[in-house]
């Protein structure tokens, strides 16, 4: 189970758990990224990489899309095109750090559908790169925003599911305290 949270400024923190304990933690504050592994008390800084991937996170659950260009984030769009006999808009994106995505959103709902890259699961667990395609379903309304609550991460080479997420709840304005950003000494 994991905890994120995060907010505009750029600042995130995840903590996930294995039942009740702590086995994992990564955050971010003022473009700075720890973290800390099961067991240990103190946060141990992390690679610029790895903070980008974060700051991604941040802008892909904080930021709608047509908000991503004020931060840098060149986006493409185009179509329809067809993908597996469904038609798709296709918006390529490229972040500041050279990552590319592709999503695909439906072409009545414009939500996102789909979304393709290369990256690894976690480069500091594997920094193997992988073709993913990600599938988003099971939307659902918050505050007026439409949030996809499932999202499936598959092997595009083997056909595998490599990640499932479940989003059991989303809040809005809900971190007061930005210390749980910083990085325990």
């Amino acid at each position: 189970t994991g905890h994120y949270q995060a907010v505009r400024d750029g600042s995130m923190r995840i903590d996930v758990y294995i039942g009740e304990e702590r086995v994992f933690t990564e955050a971010l504050l003022d473009g700075d990224a720890w973290s800390m592994q099961q067991g240990e008390i103190t946060g141990t800084p992390i690679t610029e990489e790895e903070a980008q991937i974060l700051w991604r996170g941040v802008l892909g659950n904080l930021y709608a899309m047509q908000e991503w260009s004020d931060h840098g984030v060149v986006v493409n769009a185009r179509g329809p095109e067809a993908l597996d006999g469904e038609d798709f808009w296709i918006i390529d994106i490229t972040h500041v750090d050279g990552f590319q995505d592709r999503y695909y959103l439906d072409i009545e709902t414009f939500l996102i559908a789909r979304q393709r890259s290369d990256h690894s699961l976690h480069p500091a667990v594997d920094p193997t790169v992988q073709r993913f395609e990600t599938r988003y379903s099971d939307y659902r309304e918050v505050d007026g925003i439409m949030f996809a609550f499932r999202e499936e991460k598959y092997d595009m080479d083997t056909g595998e599911r490599a990640q499932l997420i479940t989003i059991q709840s989303r809040e809005f304005n809900g971190v007061n305290d930005h210390t749980a950003f910083e990085q325990p000494q």
